[in-house]
């Protein structure tokens, strides 16, 4: 038994990308159709058997092949960033209004600086929590700072389909759903640019180590973001040349994956953010012309599998060892942002003049979390730069999307149903 054991494990260690990304696939459906049976997220169900599979628990998938699979993750984000970009149509933005703007960046910003200033006055207090090196060592502050502005920048992002899903189960009417829906649109845009000029300045920051200058921590930031958000309206304008040369929808889809991983190659080799310059160019092909909208529905057809790799490598990501040593970190994360998203919301809602029930129980909707903040961490999980926390932050992140995926859909329940915006079908689902 044990010689069959050892031949497993010997069969493991020489598993090539090929074999690894065809088991994610199968195992990735097996975890959908777990998650559908206990009415929970599908992104859960990814997550949970990204966990059993990973390096924590059974370890199909070595840590080495997670680490291999790194180009995956960099194309679902490129598209995810493409994808977010698409949704900044000026003119839908017009019919927004500067009210909803204002509310999601409040919302956005509370989330931000509630788990910043929390997150970072305990890791301060109990370095050990995060797995930061001792208050007296040269570089705890500028790890301190960088952690906790990383956290507090993933926390800001939403995740819109939990919400939508739930307004259009109760068939939803009124002022509240109405923000609702234009908020969580533009939410993950919001979230994205401060993560990339978060970034921006913590890469900075640790690569200085303690040499700060005014020029490193200002001009440098400064210049690499609009250098991103450069490069993507380029790579935006050239697309839609070519673009207007194509008919068929195979054409639209090769030459839009080609154009994010070219964007994505050319942001990394630049050493600019990757987020900043997809969603540039996902936003200059939006508004250059309509008829763009082409290029973001043909991704369609490969999206699936590549998010469901994306998901699953996020769960084995996952170490439970790390999770358990830092669960008082990832309660207060948990709880900090639940909090700056609701008082956020509240205070943009109160000083755009919205009605009550939107100033009440906006922030309930605000709460799930996934896609976004998971390819967020990833970054963080693939950069050396931050070694030395990025455990720590991966599992408080992870741990707070599987929460607030799970407790998300509900809250959003309570608040329409409180507003009396709900309006289901005779026999419905309650």
């Amino acid at each position: 038994m044990f010689e069959f054991f050892l031949s497993i494990k010997h069969f493991l260690d020489q598993m090539n990308i090929l074999f690894a990304v065809g088991l994610i696939l199968l195992i990735g459906f097996l975890g959908s159709r777990i998650a559908h049976r206990f009415r929970l997220p599908t992104v859960s169900g990814y997550i949970l058997v990204g966990l059993i599979i990973g390096p924590s628990v059974l370890k199909l998938i070595p840590g080495e092949m997670v680490s291999a699979l790194t180009p995956v993750t960099n194309v679902a984000l490129s598209l995810i960033a493409l994808s977010i970009g698409s949704r900044l149509g000026i003119a839908g933005l017009k019919r927004l209004g500067k009210s909803i703007g204002y509310i999601a960046s409040s919302a956005a910003m509370g989330a931000f600086l509630a788990v910043f200033i929390l997150v970072g006055v305990l890791s301060f207090l109990w370095p050990e929590l995060a797995g930061l090196p001792s208050r007296s060592e040269a570089n705890f502050f500028i790890n301190l700072i960088t952690m906790a502005l990383l956290l507090g920048a993933i926390s800001s992002a939403t995740a819109p389909a939990a919400t939508v899903s739930v307004l259009n189960q109760y068939r939803c009417r009124g002022p509240l759903t109405s923000t609702l829906l234009a908020v969580v649109a533009i939410d993950d845009a919001i979230a994205v640019i401060i993560f990339g000029v978060v970034w921006t300045v913590c890469n900075v920051l640790m690569k200085s180590m303690g040499e700060i200058s005014w020029f490193l921590m200002i001009i440098r930031p400064f210049w690499e973001i609009i250098a991103s958000v450069s490069l993507g309206l380029v790579m935006g304008v050239g697309l839609h040349f070519l673009a207007r040369r194509m008919r068929e929808r195979n054409e639209f889809l090769i030459v839009t994956l080609g154009a994010a991983m070219i964007t994505t190659g050319l942001a990394m080799m630049l050493h600019l953010s990757f987020l900043l310059a997809n969603m540039a160019a996902g936003f200059i092909l939006i508004n250059m012309a309509r008829r763009n909208y082409r290029l973001f529905t043909s991704i369609n057809m490969v999206e699936v599998p590549i998010y469901v790799t994306f998901f699953v490598i996020a769960g084995a990501n996952l170490h439970l060892g790390t999770l358990l040593k830092v669960g008082i970190l990832g309660i207060v994360y948990i709880l900090a942002r639940i909090g700056g998203k609701i008082y956020g919301a509240k205070w943009g809602a109160l000083k755009a003049g919205a009605d009550e029930t939107v100033r009440k129980y906006l922030g309930l909707g605000l709460i799930p979390q996934a896609g976004v903040a998971i390819g967020l961490v990833l970054l963080v999980q693939q950069s050396p730069a931050f070694a030395s926390f990025k455990a720590a932050v991966t599992s408080i992140v992870l741990a707070g999307v599987a929460v607030s995926e799970l407790i998300g859909p509900l809250l959003t329940k309570v608040a329409i149903t409180r507003a009396g915006e709900t309006h289901p079908r005779q026999g419905g689902a309650t």
